[in-house]
């Protein structure tokens, strides 16, 4: 049985615990005001002085690309109709930050993920 389960790319994911998430909302589930709320925060604007920090001590605007820390997500029929979601990461990475505790920025993994970019997140 395991022998045919992993020659199958569908079935090995699967026994794996893991599935395929085309869908950036189970990737990155939280908008950023759900992300203060988690932090202990009532408005999304106190984590905008986290996220400048992070910008000035590392160089890296996590708004700015998708990543696996944030990603944007096409909301209406314009271009500019987008709107910001987060990953469980990236409420790691701002808990730390908040704490004053050592962190690292990791964004080799940057990617268009609401793009049909195949990728697969840990159930």
């Amino acid at each position: 049985m395991l022998e045919r389960i992993s020659g199958n790319s569908d079935e090995l994911p699967q026994l794996l615990g893991i599935t395929q998430a085309d869908n950036p909302n189970l990737t990155h589930p939280f908008v950023l005001s759900q992300v203060a709320e988690k932090l202990g925060y009532t408005s999304w604007q106190k984590l905008n002085k986290y996220l400048e920090k992070i910008n000035n001590e590392t160089g890296v605007d996590l708004r700015a690309t998708d990543n696996k820390y944030h990603c944007k997500i096409k909301t209406g029929k314009k271009d500019s109709s987008k709107t910001g979601k987060w990953s469980v990461a990236a409420i790691d990475l701002l808990k730390k930050v908040i704490d004053g505790r050592d962190y690292n920025v990791d964004i080799r993994y940057q990617t268009s993920l609401h793009n049909n970019t195949r990728v697969y997140a840990i159930l």
